[in-house]
């Protein structure tokens, strides 16, 4: 699903930011406070995903390959984040492991194509996976030097593949390095050259191809550091490369079959999304004068991308969501769904704009 953030455009200085998704017939919106779906533009919303009683704030951050399990993060007053499963219309609570006391910051990363696979960390440093109603710390790669009591694997699970088979992600054994999790083992994916570490991000719906980042962290010679987008294909992980006169790139996602990665490339002034496929990576360039943009999301074919494209130090009103085709190029979501003056959202005062995009469905219309 096209998952996106609004921002209201009339004088008020009341101001949200919102995930959703919406394709131009049938919508499905992921707001703050839930996921609605419109049948037409002017139908109303006819189902929303809520909190518990008493909750402030509820943030949706997946989307399952056939739309039917949303994932996310809820919150109650004074309290961390909750991670939750939305299904068949009830809202559940993933599951919890009795250590967890205290304050757990966990984010859910990604979920599988039925919803069964849901993947996330806890504070950054405990890789996780749910699945049948019960939540699994996944091993890190070994460290000869023992982890301090408190401290869990240092991973992270960023990606699931269509089946739920394989997840990838990144671990700290003697660096910090992308990874895979598949059955019982995890298998480090290494560094290209003598890069400092890597990460894993992206997974492909066969769980063979895995889209990330290497790194070089900065130093007295490379004070702001490099990265570089990899492509890891059977045991063997090859650098993307940059777009001219930029210094770093970094992949995001990757498309169903791994023949195209998509993600940003930049030099500190200025960050263009690429497409890479069969080799070359192509800037997407920008929409009206805006001078970056990112791309965050790819259909199963690689023909759609979805990001956002925005000014130098861009304030809300001067970013926008974007889907890329490859026959049509850039347009801007309000555009490609007929409400070029901004999107109106109901239980709410004003127009809202689109102003990211993070992710889009297998056939590139939701």
């Amino acid at each position: 699903m096209t998952k996106l953030k609004t921002t209201r455009l009339d004088n008020s200085n009341y101001r949200i930011n919102k995930p959703f998704a919406l394709k131009p017939i049938t919508w499905v919106l992921l707001m703050a406070f839930g996921v609605m779906s419109v049948q037409a533009q002017t139908s109303p919303f006819d189902t929303s995903i809520q909190g518990p009683t008493g909750y402030t704030n509820i943030t949706a951050t997946a989307i399952s390959g056939d739309a039917s399990t949303v994932v996310g993060i809820y919150y109650m007053p004074g309290a961390s984040g909750t991670p939750y499963k939305w299904s068949g219309g009830t809202t559940s609570d993933l599951a919890r492991l009795p250590s967890w006391t205290g304050v757990s910051n966990i984010s859910v990363n990604g979920v599988s194509h039925d919803g069964s696979v849901i993947v996330g960390s806890r504070n950054n440093n405990e890789a996780l996976k749910w699945t049948n109603g019960s939540v699994t710390v996944l091993n890190g790669l070994p460290t000869s030097t023992p982890l301090p009591p408190g401290v869990g694997s240092q991973s992270k699970a960023n990606g699931v593949s269509g089946d739920g088979s394989v997840i990838v992600g990144s671990s700290f054994g003697s660096r910090l390095e992308a990874v895979k999790w598949s059955g019982n083992a995890v298998t480090g994916l290494g560094v290209l050259n003598m890069d400092s570490a890597s990460e894993a991000l992206a997974v492909s719906a066969d769980g063979l191809v895995i889209a990330g980042n290497s790194l070089n962290y900065p130093s007295s010679t490379n004070p702001t550091g490099t990265s570089q987008a990899f492509r890891w294909v059977n045991g063997t992980m090859t650098g993307l490369g940059l777009l001219p006169n930029m210094a770093s790139s970094s992949a995001k996602a990757v498309s169903a079959d791994g023949a195209v990665v998509v993600g940003n490339s930049g030099n500190g002034a200025s960050t263009q999304a690429f497409r890479w496929t069969n080799g070359a990576m192509t800037g997407l360039g920008f929409l009206y004068n805006f001078t970056n943009s990112n791309a965050s999301g790819v259909s199963a074919d690689g023909n759609v991308v979805v990001g956002d494209t925005w000014s130098t130090g861009g304030i809300a009103s001067t970013q926008l969501a974007y889907r890329w085709t490859s026959i049509g190029g850039m347009q801007s979501i309000h555009d490609w769904v007929g409400l070029p003056q901004g999107i109106p959202v109901p239980g709410f005062a004003g127009t809202y704009i689109a102003t990211h995009a993070s992710g889009v469905s297998a056939d590139g219309n939701t």
